[in-house]
C-alpha cells in the first residue's frame, strides 16, 4: 500500500507562506495554538507523512518561530514528519568559528579563523574583494563585516533590509542571537539540523533539498555518493567503494539506494556531532591562547558538512540541481540508473523557477522530478518574500502526484486556483499529458513555451510558460485539443530569479 505524502518547500521565514501551504493542506495538518502543528483525524487514519524540503530561514520575518514549529512537529510525530536540510540551514554552523570572537587569557578577543584562513574557502573568495572586508570604510576586520559578506555575499540578501528583521540595537547582538541558535543545545537551528536529514526515501521517490545532478560536475553527480573525507564513514563499513575525484574530493560510492540514503544521513550525524563536540570544549575554555593563534582551517570539525552546502565541486543533494542544466532533459543512463533501483520520482527545492512547478519526464523509464521552489515567484520587482504571488504543495500516494495552490499573475489581482495530476507512468489516464509538454507558441516565430498548470475551475485552461535567461513570460491558453491552441491575455514580460 502506498504511503501518502505532502511536501512544502523553501518557506524561508514566511509566516505568510507557512500558512498558505498549512490552508492548501487543511484536510490533513492543522495550527493549534497550544501544540503548534498537528495532523487531523484524516491524516491519521491514512498514516500521512510530510516532507518538509529545506531553506527554512533567512528572507522572511519568522525564523525561529518557523523553525521550532516544524521541529516541534518532527518530535511529536518522528517516523512521518520529514525535515530536510537546505543549504540556508546548514550553513549557519558557520557561524561560530567564522563570526564569533574568542577571549583570550589577556582578556582581548580573536577571530578562530583568521582572514588568511578564510581565504582557503571557496566561498569567500576574498583575493578580489578583500577591501571589503578588512577595511571597508577604514574599519578593521570585525563581526559586523564578516556578517555582511556572508548575507550579501553567499546568501544573497541585501544586509541593510535584512537585519531590520532583528528586535536588537547592533550588529553585535544580532551576531550573539544567531550565534546562540546555532551553539546551544536548544537553539533553534541546532535543533533543526539536529532533527532533519540530507536525504529521504518513501517509496518510488527520493525527497532532497537540490536535486542528484548539477550542470557544474562535469565528471559525476550526487547520486551514490558519500564524502569520505577526514572524520567521514569509511567505506569499508559499507558494500562501497573509496573514490578519489580529479579535484581531489573524496567519497565512498554505494551500489544500493537504501543503503547509500542511510550512509548520507549517518555521515551528517558524525560530523554534527564532530562540530558540536569542538564547539563545547570552546565555551568550556578548553582551547587556550596558542591554540587560539594557531588554529587553522583543517582543525575545524565539521568542516566538510559545512563545506556540502556551498557552490564547491563536490556531490552534494542540497546544492544538486534536477539536471545537468537545470531546463534540458533527463537523460536515459541516469534515468535507467534511477529506475533500476526502483527510484521514479525526485522531488526537490533549491532552485527558484517562478510561479509553478518544473516538470522534467523521461518517459522510456518512467522517470519524473518535481520541482516545487516557488520563493521569487514576485520576481526580483517585487522581492517581499512575505508576499509571494504563489503557493504551491505536492500530494503523492504512490505513482501518483496532485500539485495544489494558487497564483496571481502581476497584470491581474486575481488568484487562480491550480489543481493538476501527474503520474510517472506516462500512459496512466490519471496523468495530465499536457504539463511539462514543449508547444509551439507562435507558428510565425516558431517559439517554443512550456505546458505549466493547469487551472482547477476551467476545464482545458493552462498557464504556459517561456523562459529566456531569467527572464519568465506567462500567459493563459485554452487547449481544446492536440492540435489547436487560443491565446488569451498575455501577460507583460515578468522577471524571476
Amino acid at each position: 500500500m502506498p504511503q501518502h505524502v505532502l511536501f512544502a518547500t523553501d518557506i524561508e521565514g514566511s509566516a505568510s507562506y507557512l500558512k498558505a501551504i498549512i490552508n492548501v493542506y487543511r484536510r490533513f495538518i492543522y495550527f493549534n495554538n497550544q501544540e503548534g502543528l498537528l495532523f487531523t483525524n484524516e491524516a491519521i487514519i491514512r498514516n500521512t507523512h510530510f516532507v518538509y524540503g529545506g531553506d527554512t530561514i533567512d528572507n522572511g520575518c519568522c525564523d525561529e518561530e518557523i523553525m521550532r514549529l516544524l521541529t516541534n512537529f518532527k518530535k511529536r510525530y518522528p517516523n512521518r514528519v520529514h525535515l530536510l536540510i537546505g543549504n540556508r540551514d546548514l550553513n549557519k554552523l558557520r557561524y561560530a568559528t567564522e563570526l564569533c570572537f574568542h577571549k583570550k587569557s589577556n582578556g582581548e578577543y580573536e577571530f578562530l579563523l583568521s582572514d588568511q584562513e578564510l581565504n582557503k574557502l571557496p566561498y569567500w573568495d576574498l583575493k578580489e574583494e578583500n577591501k571589503y572586508i578588512k577595511f571597508k570604510n577604514g574599519i578593521k576586520d570585525n563581526p559586523s563585516l564578516r556578517l555582511q559578506w556572508i548575507t550579501e555575499k553567499t546568501m544573497g540578501i541585501k544586509y541593510t533590509d535584512w537585519k531590520k528583521k532583528y528586535n536588537y540595537p547592533s550588529d553585535k547582538e544580532i551576531i550573539q542571537y544567531l550565534a546562540n541558535g546555532v551553539i546551544n543545545e536548544n537553539g533553534f537551528i541546532y535543533e533543526y539540523l539536529r532533527n532533519a536529514e540530507l536525504i529521504c526515501r518513501i517509496d518510488e521517490t527520493i525527497y532532497c533539498h537540490g536535486g542528484l545532478f548539477n550542470k557544474d560536475w562535469k565528471k559525476g553527480d550526487a547520486f551514490f555518493k558519500v564524502p569520505a573525507q577526514k572524520g567521514a564513514i569509511k567505506g569499508n563499513e559499507y558494500n562501497s567503494i573509496n573514490v578519489q575525484n580529479e579535484d581531489n574530493f573524496q567519497y565512498d560510492e554505494f551500489d544500493d539506494v537504501d543503503e547509500w540514503i542511510y550512509a548520507l544521513n549517518q555521515w551528517k550525524e558524525e560530523q554534527l556531532n564532530q562540530w558540536k563536540d569542538q564547539i563545547e570544549e570552546i565555551k568550556m575554555g578548553k582551547y587556550d591562547d596558542n591554540v587560539i593563534n594557531d588554529f587553522h582551517l583543517e582543525d575545524r570539525k565539521g568542516n566538510d558538512l559545512i563545506n556540502y552546502c556551498v557552490p564547491t565541486k563536490q556531490y552534494s543533494v542540497i546544492m544538486g540541481r534536477i539536471t545537468p542544466d537545470c531546463k534540458g532533459k533527463l537523460s536515459d543512463e541516469k534515468a535507467q540508473k534511477l529506475a533500476n533501483h526502483g527510484i521514479h520520482r525526485i522531488v526537490v527545492g533549491h532552485t527558484p523557477i517562478g510561479i509553478g512547478q518544473k516538470i522534467v519526464r523521461n518517459k522510456k523509464h518512467q522517470v519524473i522530478i518535481q520541482m516545487a521552489d516557488v520563493t521569487y515567484s514576485n520576481g526580483p520587482k517585487y522581492s517581499d518574500i512575505n508576499l509571494r504571488s504563489h503557493t504551491l504543495a505536492l500530494e503523492i500516494f504512490g505513482k501518483h502526484s496532485f500539485s495544489h495552490g494558487a497564483v496571481k499573475l502581476l497584470n491581474n489581482n486575481d488568484f487562480i486556483n491550480i489543481e493538476f495530476g501527474l503520474s510517472y507512468d506516462f500512459n496512466d489516464p490519471f496523468n495530465d499529458k499536457n504539463i511539462g509538454q514543449l508547444i509551439v507558441h507562435n507558428k510565425k516565430t516558431n517559439e517554443k513555451w512550456i505546458i505549466y498548470l493547469k487551472i482547477k475551475e476551467n476545464n482545458n485552461w493552462y498557464i504556459i510558460i517561456k523562459i529566456e535567461g531569467r527572464e519568465y513570460r506567462y500567459e493563459k491558453i485554452l487547449i481544446q485539443n492536440d492540435e489547436t491552441i487560443n491565446i488569451l491575455e498575455p501577460n507583460e514580460n515578468e522577471m524571476c530569479v
